[in-house]
């Protein structure tokens, strides 16, 4: 029974029969390496045009570096953005494409005694392409992060529960980015 599903699933999935690739209006994706790294991310593309799609997305981290032998370090965050994408044929269809990015994130990081909170904001571009030979598809695409995280605060428990308040952080910079990206399209 598993494989006739399984069979089902992979001849829906892939049937270039299914509906036309021009006739797509919307797109959830996952970036599924992300998923290794104890990160989330995730969102939805909506067809504006013919060449032009604008999407919500979502992108969370819990990291926990405790059981590495580190001093209880744990970093959170749950960050809200949106995706616009620029296709070079047909909007959610195999096609080159440009895409930007912005993410907002507020930050919780603690080390031991030590807490902290920031706000993040993430910028980029990327250039790739999206292969869509049928409902499931697929995106790789590269470019560049900036990225500004900006503390007022940094407070300082100690083991009696006393707290101190020090002077915050500016933190900003620009990274190589590398998404790859599985989807459903309909």
């Amino acid at each position: 029974m598993k494989k006739i599903i399984l069979s089902m699933f992979f001849v829906l999935a892939f049937s270039v029969n299914a509906k036309a690739a021009d006739t797509k209006s919307f797109n959830i994706w996952a970036n599924p390496a992300a998923l290794g790294a104890s990160v989330t991310n995730a969102g939805v593309d909506f067809k504006l045009g013919s060449s032009v799609t604008l999407g919500a997305a979502l992108f969370a981290i819990n990291f926990n570096a405790s059981g590495l032998g580190a001093l209880s370090t744990n970093l959170s965050a749950t960050g809200y953005g949106a995706y616009l994408r620029y296709y070079f044929s047909n909007a959610i269809a195999s096609s080159f494409r440009l895409s930007g990015f912005g993410y907002y994130m507020p930050l919780k990081y603690t080390q031991g005694a030590y807490s902290n909170t920031s706000n993040a904001t993430w910028f980029g571009g990327l250039i790739g392409y999206h292969w869509v030979p049928g409902i499931l598809n697929f995106g790789l695409d590269v470019g560049m992060l900036n990225f500004s995280g900006t503390s007022s605060t940094v407070v300082l428990t100690n083991s009696s529960g006393s707290t101190t308040t020090a002077t915050g952080f500016t933190l900003t910079g620009t990274l190589p980015w590398i998404e790859l990206t599985i989807g459903l399209a309909f």
